[in-house]
């Protein structure tokens, strides 16, 4: 565990198992505490879930044309959280204001270049 938490290490290690997920460093603040307020660094993953409609001779004609929607979906494991929940919710419990977004391949080469989990942007120049 780090200044930071676990966070950084539990989101780089969710994306190893799932490929697919996106690996997020952003700025959130903290919502409760003496230090409430604050804006700190953490790391999540995100993925994108289908939400299926019922087919289309069961819709509204309006709507019979619509493909099934994506929701954004937020997984954080860290420092004892078990949070799995829309993204809507995550950030506006969290106040998430500013996001970098990894893939898998990007994740592996800004692992390699910084030689450790993140952050891989200067704090100085975000918080």
């Amino acid at each position: 565990m780090t200044e930071f938490g676990d966070c950084f290490e539990v989101a780089g290690n969710l994306q190893a198992r799932h490929p697919d997920w996106v690996l997020c460093h952003g700025i959130a603040v903290l919502s409760g505490g003496p230090l409430r307020g604050r804006r700190f660094w953490h790391a999540w993953c995100e993925y994108d879930e289908e939400i299926e409609l019922p087919p289309p001779e069961q819709r509204p004609e309006h709507m019979r044309e619509l493909r099934n929607p994506k929701l954004t979906m937020v997984v954080d494991h860290s420092n004892g959280h078990d949070f799995e929940g829309p993204a809507v919710i995550f950030y506006g419990i969290g106040q998430v204001s500013q996001v970098w977004r990894y893939d898998r391949t990007e994740a592996a080469i800004q692992m390699l270049r910084h030689e450790h989990w993140g952050p891989w942007v200067e704090a100085e120049d975000v918080l």
